[in-house]
C-alpha cells in the first residue's frame, strides 16, 4: 500500500509493476466504494521493473483508493493507495471497525 496526501497537486509515485514492453501505461484510480476517478496516459520512467509517475488528482484525505495499471489489455499493476494528512506515518495503524477505518 502507498501513502498519497490530500492534494491536487502532483505527487510522485514509484511503484513495481510488470513488464510494459516499452508501452506507457494508462492509470485508473477508484476510491473504496465510488467510481472510476482517474484515467490518464502516465508520462513516467520505466527504470528495469520499477516505474514512477506523477499523479493528480482531487484526493479526499482518510480514503482508500485502488489503483491499476493496464498497457493495452493487460493488466500490469493492481494496488492500494491511503490518502492521509498525517506525517508520523510509521507510527499509525488503520483497521476497519463497523464498516469505517480508524487510525490508532
Amino acid at each position: 500500500m502507498q501513502i498519497i496526501e490530500p492534494i491536487a497537486t502532483a505527487q510522485s509515485v514509484t511503484i513495481v509493476t510488470r513488464p510494459t514492453n516499452g508501452l506507457l501505461p494508462t492509470i485508473t484510480v477508484t476510491p473504496e466504494g465510488g467510481s472510476e476517478i482517474v484515467s490518464v496516459i502516465a508520462n513516467g520512467i520505466v527504470d528495469g521493473s520499477y516505474f514512477t509517475f506523477d499523479l493528480s488528482a482531487d484526493f479526499k484525505n482518510e480514503t482508500f483508493y485502488a489503483i491499476r495499471l493496464f498497457t493495452s489489455t493487460l493488466e500490469i499493476y493492481r494496488g492500494l493507495f491511503f490518502c492521509t494528512d498525517k506525517t508520523d506515518i510509521e507510527h499509525i495503524s488503520i483497521y476497519k471497525k463497523s464498516g469505517n477505518y480508524i487510525e490508532v
